[in-house]
């Protein structure tokens, strides 16, 4: 079986220029990752037993077995002679048959990679059935309180409890568990559960701090807490913590009260020495059940909830860093795992084809406290394309923000229950794993192949947690019908089982546990285990060499141009005397794959995507953006049928190339379509029905049809200059580049050329500057009525693609294909080899003949 590795080719290149990065006086390689292939079959266990089942497997907690600096876990384990390995399962049942909606589970045996599966080698045992949490029946667990919620009076009453990644710290258990329905499709509330003992106990956020601790003191192996009023009594199992002492941790931890009595609390330490207290403090009951939030029929609720939804931490991921108390060295101290606990959250009540995603931190041992989280921001960061240029430096606290609404999006996934995610490259992530032998990090996800609508395992990679992230690979096999190979939903990068096999140049083997579909074995699904070797991937192209990148699904992202200083034959000018481009989008950020309509933005090549431009429209209070109201998507690029919606392709960023204000601004734009009826093709500036030159409007069919005009300003009273009719007809792919040298005072002078079948025709250059109405020069003829000898005055306003403006001749629909505005005058000879270039990049990707 072949693997495809599509960011494995240029390995050479990859070694040679690491990005480095200083840390505590070392030096930390983050090398770009690409996924070389997958080794031996997979394991699937049900073979083996056929309990435990259920879905969303991610056997990706990998707790201590006293080989680090912390103790042991196995003495808690049902295995403690098996691995320290814990997963989860949804909507399932224990291998006792016990069915539920969370199951925590032991892995205490795995195969090698290379070594067939045996019940003597790999075991899946019962750790906790979370019975608070209910079965998949269970929409009112516990105690009656939810109803079927998935928030408090959101109208659901199919919701029930769902459970995600865990993960270990200092020899504590956290998951976060959270509400929807079995079938997905909505998601509610979000909260975090603790376990001190490997997932015998646990204690939520709601519950954490049931009662402040006032004193606290020691006697020989007795400690006594002052606490507030409680019912306890004796064999009470309870969480201490945060309870100051000359000695940390003498009273912390998890505890079985000898004694309790209104407002004290006593249990057995193992010595008092530096038992002096000195503040703070609060105890929590453990609860073997799960220790499930009541719900909102309760007056503790939505206090009990960490994260009610609505907020960005509604689904999160763990970023796994191996073994607890065993970490790697070289982490980046912004998120090092023995200092905090950091992870991806994703918004999934955003739904469909856009699910933000945030990186997000705090302090170990802080988990259950709200104030002390922190979310990743970074005014400006590129969330649509990975853009290292437009990425903060996650190491430095001013990255860092404590409200949640300043966190930066770093990128889309869509929901896999979702068509219209197909093409997000990949589309929905499961679980994020740093590589030691890269210095990298690698995210678990599923991509929806199209046309043929193939779900395929994808990874993406960053060198930090924060970004940028960028596409590791896709698998050539795709999950076939038994659900069980190549099966990309739920899948988890663990951290046990990770064999470095080379540093120099860096490539790792990590186990994965997957996932078996719905009914293959059995309704709930199941779950296997498989392993994928990761090696050094494509160096991400950065600033101007960023031409084109390949994200698989879509192939060829963007046309991948050359732009170069100068004109030079086969590339595009980007500077030369007297002119620089501002911005270029070639509208083929899909790569020809007109079915990945889930991405309606196009970027700014000259960017890397900081700058993009998409698809709008008008509809009550609603533009977009997407694929509707007469918009749609061709091989060639967007398209516009027309449905008076004023459909167009908007830039998120204001011109100043334009908009300079002082009448003397230069400037030359330049743009490839191919129109069904010809009308407005790009206006920037201030709308104003005055007919004063504040806006720029380049259109055609203003006065007669197949013109080609500039215009300053709307309506019947603005100036323009335009060619005769018939120069443009609908049908045929256009060059067009329209040049406007500033004059003193008046109109600057254009010059216009157009390019089709090979021929470039050039218009203007004479100077019309204050010539009145009617005035005829190098074939261009100036139009005005009050406003002859005006000098414009533009204003700083968005760029638009392709929309009707008033008074300049309609709707250009059709296809558009390439924009760019450079500040300044292009001299002619290099428009002309910008032409040729463009059409010799269009015949070598098959885009069409310009």
């Amino acid at each position: 079986m072949r693997f495809n590795s599509i960011l494995d080719r240029s390995l050479t290149v990859a070694v040679r220029g690491l990005v480095t990065l200083w840390v505590a006086g070392c030096v930390l390689a983050q090398t770009p990752v690409g996924l070389k292939g997958f080794t031996g079959s997979v394991n699937d266990y049900w073979v083996l037993r056929h309990l435990p089942d259920g879905d969303t497997s991610y056997f990706q907690a990998w707790g201590s077995d006293g080989n680090g600096n912390l103790p042991s876990i196995s003495p808690y384990l049902a295995d403690p002679s098996g691995l320290t390995v814990l997963g989860t399962i949804n909507d399932g049942h224990m291998a006792t048959g016990a069915a539920v909606n969370i199951g925590i589970l032991q892995l205490s045996k795995l195969a090698a990679p290379l070594t067939t599966a045996t019940t003597g080698n790999t075991n899946v045992i019962d750790v906790n059935a979370m019975t608070s949490f209910g079965d998949a029946s269970s929409i009112s667990a516990p105690s009656g309180t939810w109803a079927g919620h998935c928030t408090g009076g959101d109208g659901h009453n199919d919701c029930t409890w769902k459970g995600g990644v865990l993960a270990f710290r200092n020899n504590r258990l956290f998951i976060a568990p959270y509400r929807q329905p079995s079938a997905g499709g909505a998601w509610g509330d979000t909260t975090l559960v603790m376990s001190p003992d490997a997932g015998q106990t646990w204690v939520d956020y709601g519950r954490y701090n049931t009662w402040t601790v006032s004193n606290a003191t020691c006697s020989g192996t007795t400690a006594t807490l002052t606490t507030s009023a409680n019912t306890l009594g004796s064999g009470a199992v309870v969480y201490v913590h945060d309870v100051g002492s000359s000695t940390a941790g003498v009273y912390n931890g998890k505890r079985t009260l000898t004694a309790a009595s209104g407002t004290s609390m006593s249990y057995t330490v193992s010595s008092c020495a530096g038992g002096t207290y000195t503040g703070g403090g609060a105890v929590g009951p453990l609860a073997a059940d799960g220790s499930a939030p009541l719900g909102p029929s309760d007056a503790s609720y939505p206090g009990n909830i960490l994260w009610p939804q609505g907020s960005p931490m509604q689904w999160l991921t763990f970023i796994n860093y191996g073994q607890d108390g065993a970490y790697p060295g070289g982490v980046e101290p912004a998120c090092d795992p023995a200092q905090y606990l950091c992870g991806i959250s994703t918004y999934k009540s955003a739904g469909g084809m856009q699910m933000p995603n945030y990186a997000w931190r705090v302090p170990v041992g802080q988990e259950m406290n709200k104030a002390s989280y922190q979310w990743y921001t970074c005014p400006g960061y590129s969330w649509l394309w990975p853009s290292p240029e437009t990425v903060c430096d996650g190491n430095r606290a001013s990255s860092w923000s404590s409200n949640a609404a300043n966190a930066a999006n770093l990128f889309y996934s869509g929901s896999s229950a979702s068509a219209s995610a197909a093409g997000l490259y990949p589309e929905e992530c499961y679980s994020v794993k740093f590589s030691p032998a890269h210095g990298s990090y690698i995210m678990a996800c599923e991509s929806i192949i199209t046309p043929s609508y193939t779900i395929r395992m994808a990874y993406k990679w960053a060198p930090h947690p924060w970004g940028p992230w960028s596409y590791a690979g896709y698998s050539d096999c795709a999950m076939d019908a038994s659900q069980i190979n190549c099966s990309a939903p739920f899948q988890a990068i663990m951290g046990f089982g990770e064999t470095v096999i080379s540093r120099t140049p860096p490539e790792v083997q990590n186990r994965l546990s997957t996932y078996v579909g719905l009914g293959v074995h059995s309704g709930n699904g199941s779950f296997s285990f498989w392993t994928a070797n990761f090696h050094a991937g494509r160096l991400p192209a950065a600033g101007m060499a960023r031409r084109a990148e390949f994200l698989g699904t879509a192939g060829q992202l963007g046309m991948g141009h050359r732009f170069v200083s100068g004109n030079m034959a086969g590339a595009i000018s980007r500077r030369g005397p007297g002119y620089s481009l501002d911005w270029w989008a070639d509208l083929w950020d899909h790569g020809g794959n007109a079915n990945t309509t889930s991405r309606p933005w196009f970027r700014d090549v000259m960017t890397g995507g900081s700058r993009y431009f998409q698809l709008s429209w008008n509809d009550g209070n609603r533009t977009g953006p997407d694929y509707s109201h007469g918009s749609g998507l061709s091989a060639a690029g967007p398209t516009f049928a027309g449905t008076g919606y004023q459909q167009r392709m908007e830039g998120n960023f204001q011109d100043t190339t334009f908009s300079a204000n002082s009448g003397n601004a230069s400037w030359t734009v330049m743009g490839v379509f191919s129109a069904t009826t010809l009308g407005g093709i790009l206006n920037s500036g201030v709308f104003n029905s005055t007919g004063a030159p504040w806006q720029v409007v380049v259109s055609a069919s203003k006065h007669a049809a197949g013109d080609l005009c500039v215009a300053w300003g709307t309506n019947s009273n603005h100036a323009d200059m335009c060619t005769a009719g018939g120069v443009l007809a609908v049908g045929q792919w256009y060059f067009i580049a329209i040049s406007a040298m500033a004059n003193a005072s008046g109109y600057p002078t254009i010059t216009m050329y157009v390019g089709a079948a090979g021929t470039v025709t050039e218009y203007g250059g004479i100077s019309m500057a204050t010539s009145a109405t009617g005035t005829r020069l190098g074939n261009l003829t100036k139009t005005c009525a009050t406003n002859c000898s005006t000098t414009p005055t533009v204003g700083s306003d968005a760029v638009y693609l392709a929309l009707l403006t008033p008074g300049m001749g309609g709707y250009q629909l059709g296809t558009l294909g390439e924009f760019g505005l450079y500040s300044g005058v292009v001299p002619g000879f290099t428009v002309r080899e910008i032409y040729r270039t463009l059409r010799a990049d269009w015949a070598r990707v098959g885009r069409g003949s310009i």
